[in-house]
Parts: C-alpha cells; sequence; structure tokens
C-alpha cells in the first residue's frame, strides 16, 4: 500500500458534509492537526487516528491510500439554484462528482460505451435548441418515454445522486469527451426527468459557469424538449379542469407545475388561467408532491453493465472493493442496481477483472 494521500482525506470529508473543525473534534485531535494532514504536512501517525477517520468517515481505510483524483472545478458543474445551495452541500455534491468520475473511469475501463454524439447548439434559442434535437435525433414530435435511455444512447452516462437537499436537483460536466449527469433521486419521478433535460441543455449549449439567465434557458428547452409545442397542441388545444391535467401531465412525463407552465408558455393558458392553476395546485400540495406519479426512470447502461458483471460472477462488494468505496456509496450511485450482486460469490473472479471487456453497450 503506498502512502497515505491527503487530497482523498479532503474529498471523503467533503462527500461527508463534515467541516474541519467538526471532524477534529470527533477524533480529538486539533484543527490544525486535521489542517495538516489535509495540506500534506503530516499524516495520521496512530492507529486510533486512522480508524477515528474510517469510522467517521465511513470510507475503508484503503481509500485514503488511493491515487489522487483531481477535484472538480466548481465552475465545471453546471449547479441548478445555484445561489441557493449551501457551500457545504455544494461542496458535498462536487464530491461526488469526483467519485463519478472514478465510477466512469472503472466502467469505461471494462466496457465499450455508446459515442458521444451531442450537437453543438451554443447561442442558440432554448425553443429552437430542442427542434434541433428532435430533427437531429430523430424524434419527431412524440412524447420522450425514457429521457435517461435517450441520453445515454448519446453517449452521456448518468448516475443517481442520493443526497436530501431541496436546492439540489442534478448537476453535469464533462469528463475529458465524456458528459456526465448526476440526478437527485430524492425528487419526484417526473421532476428528474426534467432535470436530465434541463442537464442537456448545459452540456450542448454552454462551456462556462452559468447564471440566472442560463439556468432559465435551460428550463425552457427542458419543457420544450418533453413537451413540444406540436404534440401539445395536438392533444392538449384548449385548458380543461386541473384534475384533467393530472391526467394529462402522464402523456409527456412531466410534472404537474411544467405542463401548467408549458400551457402557459404556449398561449393555451391566459395569464389569468396560469395564475389560477398555479394557486389551485399549490393549495393542494402539488408543488412539493407530485399527484398521479409516474415509475422511475432508471439508467439503461448500468442495467446493462451489472447484467453482465452478474453473469462473470463479480460481486458488488468486489467492485466496492476496487474502488475502496463502501457498498453503500457505490448503491447511491448506480440507481440502486447493484443490489442483487451482494450475496454472489465473494471471491469476485471476473472473466474482464484484468482487461476491457468488449461489450457493447448500445
Amino acid at each position: 500500500m503506498s502512502g497515505f494521500n491527503p487530497s482523498r482525506l479532503r474529498l471523503a470529508r467533503e462527500r461527508r458534509g463534515i467541516l474541519q473543525k467538526e471532524l477534529a473534534l470527533r477524533c480529538n485531535v486539533a484543527q490544525n492537526t486535521l489542517y495538516n494532514w489535509e495540506s500534506g504536512a503530516t499524516a495520521p501517525a496512530d492507529e486510533a487516528s486512522m480508524a477515528c477517520l474510517v469510522r467517521e468517515l465511513d470510507f475503508p481505510e484503503a481509500f485514503f491510500y488511493r491515487p489522487t483524483l483531481d477535484p472538480l472545478p466548481e465552475g465545471a458543474a453546471s449547479f441548478r439554484a445555484r445561489t441557493k445551495l449551501p457551500p457545504r452541500q455544494k461542496r458535498a455534491a462536487l464530491a461526488a462528482g469526483d467519485l463519478a468520475r472514478e465510477l466512469a473511469l472503472w466502467i469505461e475501463d471494462r466496457f465499450d460505451l455508446p459515442a458521444v454524439r451531442l450537437p453543438d447548439l451554443h447561442n442558440q434559442r432554448p425553443e429552437l435548441a430542442a427542434q434541433v434535437i428532435r430533427a437531429e435525433w430523430m424524434l419527431g414530435a412524440k412524447p420522450i418515454p425514457n429521457i435517461l435511455h435517450l441520453l445515454e444512447s448519446r453517449g452521456i452516462l448518468v448516475f443517481s445522486l442520493c443526497q436530501d437537499c431541496h436546492e439540489l436537483d442534478a448537476f453535469s460536466f464533462w469528463f475529458g469527451d465524456r458528459p456526465i449527469v448526476l440526478l437527485n433521486t430524492m425528487k419526484s419521478a417526473e421532476r428528474s426527468r426534467l432535470d436530465a433535460a434541463h442537464e442537456l441543455f448545459h452540456l450542448v449549449a454552454h462551456t462556462e459557469e452559468t447564471g440566472r439567465k442560463e439556468e432559465e434557458d435551460a428550463n425552457a428547452f427542458a419543457g420544450a424538449l418533453l413537451m413540444p409545442g406540436e404534440d401539445v397542441y395536438k392533444h392538449l388545444p384548449r385548458i380543461l379542469s386541473l384534475p384533467q391535467l393530472m391526467q394529462d401531465k402522464r402523456r409527456w412525463g412531466a410534472s404537474l407545475a411544467a405542463l401548467v407552465y408549458r400551457l402557459h408558455e404556449l398561449k393555451i393558458a391566459s395569464d389569468w388561467q396560469y395564475r389560477k392553476l398555479f394557486l389551485d395546485l399549490s393549495k393542494r400540495g402539488y408543488r412539493t408532491t407530485e399527484p398521479n406519479p409516474m415509475p422511475r426512470e432508471t439508467s439503461a447502461v448500468l442495467t446493462k453493465v451489472f447484467e453482465e458483471l452478474r453473469k462473470q460472477g463479480t460481486s458488488h462488494r468486489r467492485i466496492a472493493s476496487d474502488l475502496a468505496w463502501p457498498t453503500r456509496e457505490l448503491n447511491e450511485f448506480i440507481f440502486g442496481l447493484g443490489a442483487g450482486l451482494v450475496g454472489m460469490d465473494g471471491s469476485g473472479n471476473s472473466n474482464g477483472g484484468n482487461g476491457r471487456d468488449h461489450l457493447k453497450l448500445v
């Protein structure tokens, strides 16, 4: 085992949302001592200190001896509601992005993933950008049955993010030539679909840190992509009751609030109708809970990856061991798909363990 890696200590601490002074107090050391550990000036010198880090941060000891993973710059990740996200939660999310990159490397070393095929839509208006995407991807004006599968088929890796943070819906970034999206699965299934479409716009249209205008454009793009005007006009030419809209929203897999907003945007709902509908759904609590909910989408790529790993006899624990992660951490990134591997042969024998598995995921 190589030497203690201070960058791994900081990564683990920030992933758990713990401040330096808090961890120092838990481990009964001076804050300056912990600072020195993270800066590389010194390293934990006794078993008790190391045991405390393992216990409090819930990462195996081997994690702290892994190679350095360059931190994801804050500007490289596109966050929604950027100004509202508390610094501690933002750092925890960025740390999740770092771990997602590590998992992406592990997967890419073993599997052939779909090629990245994203258009360059910089400086395009959201409505037009949605039309371009639909035309280039031959989607027509029909609803998109599964937005996650669509993004993955164009080379985007999608991971889940079990983070109970109201302000964090999703974020995305480029890792070399591979785009990555992390979706907060604590949100409704409908909200996650909109979040995925929102992040697609960031990936194809933005290269720098986004502000309010870019966030508004991404929201507009998501609505236009999931609810194309031609199809909405055809199937919902006039406003009915809110209970009827609760049924209609399932055609496009959108939240009730998003559908009402889109109807107003398309001028199917007047200003008065829009205000009345939003007041009604707010009174019913449908801004925070989703009526008539749809099943949550999951990853096709990760499903195929873990199906193949299961055939090879690669256990969930072995994958986590390769990464030096707790199994719980791994499961939080893969939509819970690895749960079926836990009870398998713990030897971790794998046909592709020493080389690349040429399974084509399409």
